[in-house]
C-alpha cells in the first residue's frame, strides 16, 4: 500500500509496480539534496552563499567529470614534419597541431612520440615526450619539440612511419601517421657534418684539400660510428692520380691518422691536429695547428716520443716507426649546414 515518508526523505511510491521514471528519480534527489543543505545552514548557522564557496572545491571536479560523460573529449592531431625527407646530415622537426572536436576542452596530459627506434634516434636535445596544457582552442602544441636523425643510412631509398599519442584523465587520442623517407649516401662528392645522430659531434667524412710539407692534394675519408677513419689520399703534381691510404681516428677535439706513402706500407706521413671551425667562416672546418711527421718503418723502435703541445712541430718516433722529417699538416673542407 502506498505510503508518505517523514518530511526531508526520500518519498518511495508504488506504482502499480512499474519503476520510477528518470525524471522523477532526478527530482526526487534534488529534493533531497535542497532539504538536507537547507537543514545544514539551519543547524550551523551557514548562509546558502558560504555554503556554496565550501562546497565548490569538492563539486568542481565532479562537475568537470559531469560534462566530460555528456561531451566525450575529442582531439584532432596533425603530426607534420615539412617534406619528410631526410638524409645522412638532415634531421627532420616534428610540428604538432591540436583541434578540439567537442564542447569541453581537452584536459592537460601528456604526449609522446610513437616510431621505429631501429630507424630514428631523438637528438640529445629533445625529450621522448613533454606535458600539455588545457587546449580550449586550435593551436600548436609548442610545450615541447621533437627532432629526429637517421639511426643508419639505408643503401636504398627507404620509408617508416611515425604518430604523436596524446594521454589526458579522460582518454588516449593519436594523431594521423606520417611517412618519412630516408634517403641513401649519394655517391661521389660528400662533405663533413654535425650531429649525425643528435650528438653535436662532427662527423669528418668528406672531400678535403690538405697541405704537407707545401705540397697540396686531396683527402677523401670516411668516418664510421666508432670514430675511426679510412680513405685515400693523393698529394703533389708527381703523385696526381696515385691514391693512397689513409688509416686513422678523431676524438672529440684531434684528427689523428696515417696516411700511407708506399703500397707495402713502409713510408708514412703521421699527422695529428685539432679540427676547429671559425665564427668567420661557419661553413668550413679546418684541421689546423697540426704536424706531419715524415716516418719510415723501424722494429727497433719500442716507444712513442712524447711531446706536449703538439705544435710548433718538433721530431718524434713512433712505435715501429723511425721519424725522418716533419712538418706542418693543413687540411680544409666545407660543411653542410
Amino acid at each position: 500500500m502506498p505510503y508518505r515518508s517523514r518530511p526531508g526523505r526520500l518519498r518511495q511510491i508504488n506504482s502499480g509496480g512499474k519503476a520510477p521514471s528518470v525524471q522523477s528519480t532526478m527530482a526526487n534527489i534534488a529534493g533531497w539534496l535542497s532539504s538536507s543543505i537547507k537543514k545544514i545552514s539551519y543547524m550551523f548557522g551557514i548562509t546558502g552563499a558560504s555554503l556554496l564557496v565550501w562546497f565548490m572545491p569538492f563539486f568542481e571536479p565532479l562537475k568537470n567529470d559531469f560534462l566530460h560523460w555528456i561531451y566525450p573529449e575529442k582531439v584532432d592531431i596533425t603530426l607534420d614534419c615539412g617534406t619528410c625527407i631526410m638524409s645522412l646530415s638532415q634531421p627532420i622537426s616534428i610540428i604538432i597541431h591540436a583541434t578540439p572536436d567537442a564542447s569541453t576542452p581537452v584536459e592537460k596530459g601528456f604526449l609522446k612520440l610513437d616510431y621505429d627506434r631501429s630507424v630514428f634516434v631523438l637528438s640529445k636535445d629533445t625529450p621522448s615526450g613533454f606535458n600539455t596544457a588545457e587546449i580550449a582552442e586550435s593551436r600548436m602544441l609548442n610545450e615541447g619539440r621533437f627532432v629526429l636523425y637517421p639511426k643508419q643510412i639505408p643503401e636504398k631509398e627507404y620509408q617508416s612511419t611515425m604518430s604523436i599519442t596524446l594521454k589526458t584523465k579522460y582518454g588516449e587520442h593519436r594523431s594521423n601517421k606520417v611517412i618519412v623517407t630516408i634517403l641513401p649516401s649519394e655517391p661521389g662528392y660528400v662533405t663533413p657534418f654535425l650531429d649525425s645522430t643528435g650528438n653535436k659531434q662532427y662527423d669528418l667524412s668528406g672531400e678535403w684539400i690538405i697541405e704537407i710539407d707545401g705540397k697540396q692534394g686531396q683527402m677523401q675519408i670516411s668516418q664510421n660510428k666508432k670514430a675511426k677513419i679510412t680513405g685515400k689520399f693523393s698529394l703533389g703534381t708527381t703523385e696526381r692520380g696515385a691514391e693512397k691510404i689513409v688509416d686513422g681516428f678523431k676524438d672529440g677535439t684531434t684528427f689523428r691518422a696515417w696516411l700511407y706513402r708506399s703500397a707495402d706500407k713502409t713510408k708514412a706521413w703521421r699527422v695529428e691536429g685539432p679540427y676547429i671551425t671559425k665564427a668567420e667562416t661557419p661553413n668550413l672546418i679546418e684541421i689546423t695547428s697540426a704536424c706531419a711527421w715524415a716516418v719510415v718503418a723501424d722494429r727497433s723502435i719500442t716507444q712513442n716520443t712524447f711531446v706536449d703541445p703538439i705544435y710548433p712541430c718538433k721530431a718524434r718516433n713512433f712505435v715501429g716507426w723511425r721519424n725522418t722529417s716533419y712538418s706542418t699538416f693543413y687540411a680544409v673542407a666545407r660543411t653542410q649546414p
